[in-house]
């Protein structure tokens, strides 16, 4: 049994084929020995880039380095992650996030009326939960809804400068810099933030 490595214009292999399986080989493609394919296959799994030479023979070489947009690409989608990933910690799911809100709302009509009247229902259940007083609940919600916006501003903040730098970055070196720097940043962000009403 023959086998051979099918390549393109640039010289990749494109994939293998064999005489006594494959009705046709296609053009170009280069005959290989048992020895050269099991070695291929080899480099293949290990994240080697296949190839033929200019002589005409089959061999294996390290992934060219990827490229600034690809690299700048990467770094994007990490900073987005990272500010993702900060939102989640401090506010959990977006149903505990929408829970906060309510919360909030609630604890500023319930300031807004003099902390008269009924309480509300987030605002008595914090107060029973804490042993507080009605008022005593209202103030924290809204001091920590406060403190979780500021974060959130922050954090976009933060988010949307880190990316357009990292899309003017001249080098890959630089980019990753900035990248890395925002990440901290935003991790720092948050790192001492509570929940409103766990």
């Amino acid at each position: 049994m023959q086998r051979y490595a099918h390549t393109d214009n640039s010289l990749r292999v494109l994939g293998f084929y064999f005489d006594d399986i494959h009705a046709q080989i296609p053009t170009p493609c280069v005959a290989i020995s048992e020895e050269t394919y099991a070695e291929l296959l080899a480099a293949q799994s290990i994240g080697k880039t296949l190839c033929v030479t200019e002589d005409g023979k089959a061999a294996c070489i390290d992934p060219p380095p990827p490229s600034l947009g690809q690299i700048r690409t990467m770094l994007l989608a990490n900073i987005d992650a990272a500010a993702d990933a900060a939102r989640l910690a401090v506010a959990g799911d977006p149903l505990r996030a929408a829970e906060y809100q309510i919360a909030e709302a609630e604890a500023k009509a319930y300031q807004a009326a003099g902390y008269t009247g009924e309480c509300p229902p987030s605002v008595k259940s914090w107060a029973e939960a804490k042993n507080w007083t009605s008022k005593q609940a209202a103030d924290n919600i809204i001091g920590e809804a406060a403190a979780w916006n500021a974060a959130l501003y922050a954090l976009r903040d933060a988010r949307l400068k880190a990316k357009e730098a990292v899309r003017s970055a001249l080098t890959a070196e630089t980019a990753t810099a900035i990248a890395n720097a925002a990440i901290d940043g935003i991790k720092a962000k948050v790192a001492n933030l509570g929940n409103a009403a766990s």
